[in-house]
């Protein structure tokens, strides 16, 4: 039987944004394990303060970071582009 379409596409998302990648290596692995308050310093520490409560109030922690695309951290987040490719790119 083949997994519901929401699986799927779930499945296919974690392909593209590296998490079944997690175990494989030890940065990302630290990344998953992060809680709100380890995301909160994350976002701090690139110069990105000021959008940080859009990440407490929706509770972000690390395997949710990595699990969002930059496309969701825009949508759902409120965040320019520009910065959701920085916040991205430095996790890899």
């Amino acid at each position: 039987t083949r997994a519901p379409i929401a699986l799927q596409r779930r499945q296919q998302r974690r392909s593209e944004s590296g998490q079944d990648l997690v175990d494989a290596d030890p940065k990302r692995a630290a990344v998953a394990d992060w809680d709100v308050n380890s995301v909160l310093c994350y976002i701090k520490s690139l110069g990105l303060g000021h959008v940080e409560h859009s990440f407490l109030i929706n509770g972000i922690d690390g395997a949710m970071l990595i699990d969002l695309s930059e496309e969701e951290l825009v949508q759902e987040l409120g965040l320019t582009k520009i910065q959701a490719k920085k916040i991205k790119s430095r996790l890899r």
